[in-house]
This record gives C-alpha cells, structure tokens and sequence, in this order.
C-alpha cells in the first residue's frame, strides 16, 4: 500500500501568521497575563515571531496596565480563581519573563538559588508559603487575607495532609495572622 492511500492526502501548506494566531491564543488561555517576551521565552519561538503573534492577535486582545495581555475580550472580567495552596515549582510561577503579576513584594517565594516555595495563592496572586514540617501544616502569610480565604486554604491544607496520609495535625497560620485552625 503506497504512503498517500494509507495515510490520505498530505496536509494543506501551513499558513504561518494563522499559527502564530493560534499560539498567542492558546499561551494566553493557559499564561495570561503575559507579553510577546514571555510568549517567545515558553514557546521556543524568536521574540520577532512572539511580537509578529500578538500584533496579529492584539485588536482581539485585552491589555493591562503594565503593557501585557489577558487574552481574547470577552463580556465581563472573570473571577480570580478561589485560593489555592501550590506545589513547589507550581507552573503558575514559571513561564514569565517577569513573574511581578503573581508573586508582587514577595519575592522570597523564588529563592535567590531558583528554588520555589510552596505557595499560597489569593486572588490570582501569591501571598504566603506553605510547609508541612510533620502532621501540621504551616501556612505564612506575607499578606493580609480575610477569613473566608483562610478558611479555604485551610480547607486546601487538610486535603494536602490527607493525601499525604498525614491526618491528624492542625493548620497553624503564622506570619500576618497567627493561631491554629480546627
């Protein structure tokens, strides 16, 4: 059986500037907010192709003050995600030429030797670490976070302990707010 009856006809010649299109869209579902830099760094492409993407893609796009992009505009602004407790070196934290949007003043989260911390995540933005040196889960809050957000990620915490088959032990907050919860 000849190559073309078994796999058919070869694929139409690609159209470069509707698969950059297509990549800006797809990095800024998943990496948003981002810019051409932080395309060209993930994806392996030149800056130029990266700039050459978004400025195909930009009339579609929504800016933010600092110059990046959130994605295709669409009715309404959606909602931070709900917080969140993150793995060291969680993908959330990589990928970016600048990581400003999600981590903020808290920079010790990236240690200076290119470890990441275990963090914690509120409103889309980096405000504590997180251990769990036996049993307990130590969350420390570089941030000020409400109740309800507390209690989520205590709620998150316990889910982590349970998985590890570590029950048992409390989550303590410590930093800006302090004291063991349930």
């Amino acid at each position: 059986m000849s190559v073309g009856r078994w796999l058919g006809p070869p694929p139409a010649d690609p159209d470069r500037a509707e698969d950059l299109d297509r990549l800006v869209r797809r990095y800024l579902a998943g990496h948003a907010p981002a810019g051409p830099e932080d395309l060209a760094m993930r994806a392996g492409i030149t800056l130029g192709d990266a700039r050459v993407a978004f400025a195909g893609a930009a009339g579609d796009l929504r800016a933010t003050d600092d110059g990046s992009f959130l994605g295709p505009r669409r009715p309404g602004t959606p909602a931070p995600g709900p917080p969140r407790l993150l793995g060291p070196f969680d993908p959330v934290l990589h990928g970016w030429v600048s990581r400003e949007p999600f981590v903020g003043v808290h920079r010790t989260v990236v240690t200076s030797n290119g470890i990441f911390r275990a963090a914690c995540l509120v409103g889309g933005r980096v405000v504590g670490t997180w251990t769990q040196p036996s049993k307990e889960v130590v969350i420390d809050l570089l941030a000020d976070v409400d109740a309800s957000a507390r209690g989520v990620l205590a709620t998150e915490a316990r889910d982590v302990a349970r998985f590890l088959g570590r029950d048992g032990g409390p989550v303590t907050f410590t930093g800006r707010t302090g004291g063991p919860v349930g």
